[in-house]
């Protein structure tokens, strides 16, 4: 089942209709803050936004090393002269600004690699027969890690388990189809070689010679 499929789309349009009416009070409301911070009454929007300026700004000063794990927020409060901060809601930020842009770009790199190795994977298992249950595993794996670079730009969680769980998934996963598809391999070559190495199939192969002859 492809990602484009009509019926997982319909699917996922029903569910959001679905899912509208139970939306907690004041949710699109609070949404429509991302554009619009003043309306925002909390001013959350605003102080979110003033972090990833003061983020900006401590990477800008120490591209290289970071200013250490965690440290950001004190370098934010340094800046702003006030204790009101927790960190940048931001985990590309949080990364750039606590240990530099190498870090980050590393970082990136992880998550690249990992989507490199997924759709490999999946291509991969495409002539495998009985692969269903781990192409659905692929796809939900590969939906997570999506799901958390999106969500890496609204949260705090560098240092959490999310990515590095994803991550874990992700290498068994390639591992798991590497070793389906070569044992689906071996299992060809080796039928190969049989009929290759039967008398019947050598007649056949040399019987028009032969009868020439």
């Amino acid at each position: 089942m492809g990602c484009a499929d009509p019926a997982v789309l319909a699917l996922a349009l029903v569910a959001l209709l679905v899912a509208l009416p139970v939306l907690p009070q004041g949710y699109v409301a609070r949404l429509y803050t991302i554009v619009d911070m003043q309306a925002d009454p909390t001013g959350s929007a605003t102080a979110r936004w003033d972090a990833m300026a003061l983020a900006l700004n401590t990477i800008r000063h120490h591209p290289i090393l970071g200013v250490g794990l965690k440290v950001h927020i004190l370098d934010a409060v340094e800046q702003a002269g006030n204790w009101h901060w927790n960190g940048v809601h931001n985990v590309y930020l949080e990364i750039g600004a606590d240990l530099g842009l190498p870090a980050l770009v590393l970082y990136l790199l992880a998550m690249w690699h990992l989507f490199k190795g997924i759709r490999g994977s999946m291509r991969g298992l495409r002539g495998v027969s009985g692969a269903q249950e781990l192409v659905a595993l692929g796809t939900g794996i590969r939906t997570a890690l999506v799901a958390f670079c999106v969500a890496a730009f609204f949260h705090p969680v560098a240092y959490h388990f999310y990515f590095f769980y994803i991550a874990g998934f992700a290498v068994a996963f390639t591992q798991i189809a590497k070793r389906a598809h070569a044992q689906t391999r071996g299992r060809g070559e080796g039928e190969r070689r049989v009929l290759g190495g039967h008398w019947w199939a050598r007649k056949m192969r040399v019987g028009p010679a032969a009868v020439k002859g």
